[in-house]
């Protein structure tokens, strides 16, 4: 351990002494440190924060808080690394990054922080997570930059299995209210709640607004369940199947899925036209890409913390 990180403790121990002589409940002034990474520490309160921020319980197993420790380790290696190369992130990127999302599901600021409200995120935790995302595209684009490389006969296979063979038929433009479950006693309670909102769609009842109701689809359900045009391969096989011969305005009986019971509307059908290979093989390029940078940066992180000091306390 070098001398910066046993200073650092041999402070916090002397304070530690200091409040332990003033009383005994002085000992809750104390922070817990429950890793050190290099010259780093993180405290109990900061893994209870960041518990909180992912939706876990910070009084949850240890198994689960250690889930949570590893990935804030990994961060703060993240954080390191990028101010050894003099990298960081601004605020202006953090809002472009977040505009784009509104931009991308057409949500208002309005809709957003509802949506934030219902995973249980803070806007500040949203846009800690953008931060440390863009970050790290950053970082691993100086680890890997002019060492991937896209070919051409990657892209042909990747067109071949994703464009090549796409219904040139019709796409379907549609709304889904989706009701989970997670065990065999809640998918009783799952099914029983879709046909009742299958029957109240079918007497006349807004979807839209039953979707704002009860889709637990946080994003479409701000828009009245509308997930747009879609075509084949875009859904899971049960969805594509109950919906192939449905035609325009019609509701589905729920249909499930692994994520719950859909109940869906056909909003609308349009012609289809084949993508070319030419026209494809920008956005194909870029998600090879992609792919390939988010399999180096494992990569590169597994590596770093192979040469980095961390001492691990829970």
């Amino acid at each position: 351990m070098n001398k910066k990180i046993i200073s650092r403790i041999y402070i916090l121990v002397c304070l530690a002494l200091l409040f332990a002589s003033k009383g005994s409940n002085a000992a809750e002034l104390m922070d817990k440190i429950v890793a050190v990474v290099n010259d780093d520490l993180i405290t109990l309160s900061e893994l209870n924060e960041m518990a909180v921020k992912v939706n876990s319980n910070p009084d949850a197993p240890k198994e689960d808080q250690r889930a949570v420790l590893d990935q804030m380790i990994e961060l703060k290696l993240l954080d390191q690394e990028a101010k050894k190369l003099g990298l960081s992130v601004s605020e202006r990127e953090v809002d472009a990054a977040i505009e784009a999302v509104k931009r991308q599901y057409n949500l208002t600021d309005e809709q957003m922080d509802e949506v934030l409200k219902k995973q249980n995120l803070t806007p500040e935790a949203f846009r800690e997570q953008w931060r440390f995302q863009i970050l790290g595209n950053k970082v691993i684009g100086t680890q890997v930059k002019g060492q991937i490389a896209v070919t051409e006969d990657e892209i042909k296979k990747y067109y071949e299995e994703n464009y090549g063979e796409h219904d040139t038929g019709k796409e379907m433009h549609i709304a889904h209210i989706l009701i989970p479950f997670d065990s065999p006693a809640e998918k009783e309670k799952a099914r029983d709640l879709a046909l009742e909102i299958t029957e109240k769609a079918r007497s006349g009842e807004d979807f839209g607004e039953l979707a704002k109701k009860y889709s637990n689809d946080t994003v479409s359900a701000e828009r009245g369940g509308d997930l747009g045009f879609v075509q084949k391969g875009d859904l899971v096989a049960s969805l594509e199947e109950a919906i192939k011969e449905m035609p325009v305005g019609e509701i589905s009986d729920p249909v499930e899925s692994p994520s719950g019971f859909h109940v869906i509307k056909v909003l609308d059908k349009r012609e289809s036209s084949e993508i070319s290979i030419d026209d494809a093989r920008e956005e194909i390029k870029q998600k090879i890409y992609r792919q390939k940078a988010e399999s180096a940066l494992k990569t590169w992180v597994e590596g770093v913390r192979k040469t980095a000091y961390i001492e691990v306390k829970l």
